[in-house]
């Protein structure tokens, strides 16, 4: 089976799209300005669903997914080794994750004022080394604030990748259905152990590994789909008229909007909780849908997701995505009031989010992220040669 070697320019848009979500998400908890509500027409609607920043998550994660898979999806391509698979994808995601642990390590040494501008995370020994390894979100393990709470998806991350050449080894003796429905009854399942057996809170259980591998799985069908089968024809015609468009982002709203209580109270029932069991599902399917129409670049999706500067953004993502909740801190010691500046909205603080996060992830990226990733092409390119 031939394997298309495109270049898929709108992801990177997407990235920077995702990341902006969980930053405006945190921004509007960190400054007090929550924007929970919107009047049109003299009736008031719920808009908190649209901040909720786990949703930018599902994306990355569904993006992880697509983006590994599609490079193993020919079938000719053997599948790799755990050991170097492992230690390949430690070298791309460890080196600007280490170097902020680095940082926060290093501000005690400075002074107790210099820790709390950027975080309220616990210093305890065996909490911090866990953080170093990435294994600060396994059950059972201590859970007290992280020194940065975002790195809780990292965990999630590195977890996929340890099982992902086993994945792959099941795709290709048993088919694709048997891994994408081993990874949807491995999550589901540890999602119902974790609250009914392990008695786990059900609005926290989601953070821990591997709760959310069925993400990362539809974002696998999402490039099995479009490297096996020809695009559908219901499909193109999505793509080629923005009001049909519009329409299937309009439908992952609705559920969004459904999914985050807004439209389900969970505790209406002894039983309604359970929604919390699929919607993580649900929503990363849709997430995988959406991707997979994006991927198929129109000129509506390009002249949207590739208008600079949103693939420098992209870009940028992984390191802005690291590096914008501390500044978050930094701005809510020194700018921001307890409760906000009543009528500001939240545009003001996020713009402000914004400025003081992108120049720190520049120099996260262009000094850590993009140098470990040009010396590691070169050692890999000595070695083959």
């Amino acid at each position: 089976m031939a394997t298309p070697r495109k270049q898929y320019h709108s992801l990177n848009g997407l990235r920077a799209f995702a990341a902006l979500w969980v930053m405006a998400f945190h921004t509007s908890a960190w400054s007090g300005n929550a924007y929970s509500s919107l009047t049109l027409f003299g009736e008031t609607y719920n808009t908190s669903f649209l901040l909720q920043a786990w949703y930018g998550v599902d994306l990355f994660f569904v993006m992880s997914g697509f983006l590994l898979y599609l490079a193993f999806v020919d079938d000719t391509k053997p599948v790799p080794a755990w050991r170097p698979f492992m230690s390949a994808r430690l070298w791309r995601l460890g080196p600007p994750y280490w170097a902020q642990l680095l940082f926060f390590l290093l501000l005690p040494l400075i002074s107790t004022q210099a820790v709390r501008l950027f975080t309220e995370g616990s210093y305890a020994w065996d909490v911090v080394a866990l953080q170093a390894l990435m294994l600060h979100k396994l059950p059972f393990t201590p859970q007290p604030m992280f020194l940065n709470t975002v790195w809780w998806t990292l965990c999630h991350e590195i977890s996929f990748y340890a099982l992902f050449p086993f994945i792959l080894y099941i795709i290709r003796r048993l088919g694709f259905a048997a891994g994408l429905g081993t990874m949807l009854a491995v999550a589901v399942g540890s999602r119902i152990a974790l609250v009914e057996v392990a008695q786990y809170d059900v609005g926290a259980f989601m953070s821990f590994v591997p709760t959310r591998l069925d993400q990362f799985g539809f974002g696998m069908l999402a490039a099995h789909l479009l490297s096996t089968r020809p695009v559908p024809r219901v499909a193109q015609h999505i793509m080629g008229n923005p009001l049909l468009l519009l329409a299937a982002l309009t439908l992952y709203l609705g559920q969004l909007y459904f999914i985050s209580g807004q439209g389900f109270d969970s505790s209406a029932s002894r039983y309604g909780y359970m929604i919390h069991y699929v919607w993580p599902t649900t929503s990363s399917l849709l997430a995988a849908s959406i991707l997979y129409l994006l991927v198929q670049e129109t000129r509506y999706t390009r002249a949207v997701f590739t208008f600079r500067p949103l693939p420098w953004l992209g870009a940028l993502s992984y390191s802005f995505y690291l590096w914008h909740l501390p500044m978050l801190y930094l701005l809510q010691h020194y700018t921001w009031v307890p409760g906000g500046y009543p009528g500001q909205g939240l545009v003001i603080p996020c713009l402000q989010a914004f400025a003081v996060s992108l120049p720190v992830a520049a120099i996260s990226y262009y000094g850590v992220e993009l140098p470990v990733l040009r010396w590691r092409t070169r050692m890999v390119q000595q070695a083959k040669s």
